[in-house]
């Protein structure tokens, strides 16, 4: 089973339309049909992130068709995997955009030291 047809399995066993999946993905009923049905290019992770989170199949199971097909039980409290992925990216994002942003503050500081320097230079020169 390719993972078009797992999520249409998805879909079905949990008695989600494609229509809602469109909503999700922002896209027609007919697109994603056609996305589904059709020997077409499409982008997968965004459509297997979608019916994972509405069917409550696992991502990894949609994914690649290993492991259990849904989220047990005992881990319903953890993030989900694409969770803990844009998670784990969004804050190695953020760590390197502060770290962006604290060399830039530290440069202004140093070039408004130096343009205060050179204003007092002229000003005593008359420059």
């Amino acid at each position: 089973m390719d993972v078009k047809k797992r999520i249409i399995y998805a879909l079905e066993k949990s008695n989600v339309s494609r229509q809602a999946l469109a909503d999700r993905l922002g896209l027609g009923r007919g697109a994603v049909s056609a996305k589904l049905t059709r020997d077409v290019e499409f982008d997968s992770l965004k459509y297997v992130e979608a019916a994972a989170e509405l069917t409550g199949f696992s991502f990894h199971w949609i994914r690649t068709g290993q492991g259990p097909e849904r989220e047990s039980e005992s881990n319903a409290s953890t993030v989900s995997e694409p969770e803990a992925i844009y998670t784990n990216r969004s804050v190695d994002a953020l760590e390197k955009l502060v770290d962006t942003q604290a060399r830039t503050i530290k440069l202004l500081e140093e070039t408004i030291l130096r343009l205060e320097e050179t204003i007092r230079h002229q000003s005593k020169t008359g420059v």
